[in-house]
């Protein structure tokens, strides 16, 4: 398919353009469109593609493991993390797959060298009102409800935030919680509880744990075995991109900052000895969570490794927020040098 970009009746074309991709991603998603083109040689081009994605990397790994080259900037277009290289933009978009499970894909959008002024503002227009996921319902009742802010009492809390029961800060009056459809609607320290915002931020999260796999399997074959994290950590051979240790014991052992989940916090601890955010008891030296291990408390936002016989194998975890991704978590690991991976 293909749309003719003239360079004369702009307004006509600037709402062919535009209600055209709205109808083609608005009602079908994903890969029901493969590319929107000129087919004259003497029209503007804006293409859109839709790449494969099959380890579900964040944009930046994917573009590099392309083998192309220069220094994208890393930008987010309907919420979505995307990096922008000259005048293309790349969008890894998450999706819910029938029966359950994730997959994400990379959305493209370019345009044509030396591009006519009115046809560089179209494409602006449709980065800008890029929306993806529209199969996904709304719900009158989407808020930012989901608090970053952790508490044991309210003077633990921002102005004008109450501590509710499960350990987190929220505005004092219910009515001053936003609507929302995604995190960008929220102020900073909320976030959106819709279903969207929470495929938004589990798409996020998988290419965050494929990114920590890779320095993990660099570091592997660097010394020979994965991070021991002996000492330096609450818990022996463990660390959570909550604790201390996450940036600094185990950012050092791997050369590299590993991110940080987009939330970022514990559900409630198992007692009141513990420090809500860390969930860690320094008074009985003893991790709060639920069973052991990496099992963190209910509702947690975070990632967390653990190494297996001092480094001769790892596990590493995320809770995911998104119903429709196949379950509770997100874990990959290692034994003995062999990489193995559970979505």
């Amino acid at each position: 398919m293909s749309i003719i970009l003239k360079k004369s009746k702009v307004y006509l074309k600037i709402l062919l353009v535009f209600f055209i991709s709205l109808f083609l991603f608005g009602t079908y998603g994903s890969r029901n469109i493969e590319y929107i083109s000129s087919s004259s040689q003497e029209s503007d081009a804006i293409a859109i593609k839709i790449l494969e994605n099959e380890r579900n990397h964040k944009p930046l790994v994917w573009y590099q493991r392309q083998g192309y080259t220069g220094s994208p900037q890393e930008i987010k277009v309907g919420g979505y993390p995307a990096i922008q290289h000259g005048r293309s933009i790349y969008v890894n978009v998450g999706e819910r797959e029938a029966g359950g499970g994730f997959n994400s894909h990379i959305y493209l959008i370019s345009h044509n060298q030396d591009v006519d002024p009115t046809t560089l503002e179209i494409y602006r227009r449709l980065v800008s009102n890029w929306t993806f996921n529209t199969d996904i319902d709304s719900n009158s009742g989407d808020r930012c409800e989901i608090s970053a802010f952790v508490c044991l009492e309210d003077e633990h809390c921002p102005q004008g935030f109450t501590c509710r029961g499960n350990n987190k800060c929220l505005p004092e009056d219910d009515d001053e919680i936003p609507p929302c459809r995604t995190d960008e609607h929220c102020p900073q320290g909320l976030f959106c509880n819709s279903d969207k915002a929470k495929l938004i931020r589990d798409t996020i999260r998988v290419g965050d744990i494929r990114e920590i796999e890779m320095y993990l399997r660099r570091y592997e074959s660097q010394v020979g075995q994965y991070p021991g994290l002996g000492a330096g950590t609450y818990l022996p051979g463990m660390t959570m991109s909550v604790w201390p240790s996450w940036q600094d014991e185990f950012a050092q052992e791997l050369g590299w900052t590993p991110p940080l989940d987009p939330i970022n916090v514990l559900g409630e601890c198992a007692g009141d000895n513990y420090d809500p955010r860390t969930c860690w008891d320094d008074v009985q030296k003893r991790f709060g969570g639920h069973g052991g291990g990496l099992n963190m408390p209910n509702e947690s936002s975070a990632y967390g490794y653990q190494a297996i016989n001092d480094g001769e194998g790892y596990t590493l975890c995320t809770p995911l927020e998104y119903t429709n991704t196949g379950g509770g978590s997100i874990c990959s690991g290692a034994a003995h040098g062999v990489f193995v991976t559970s979505d």
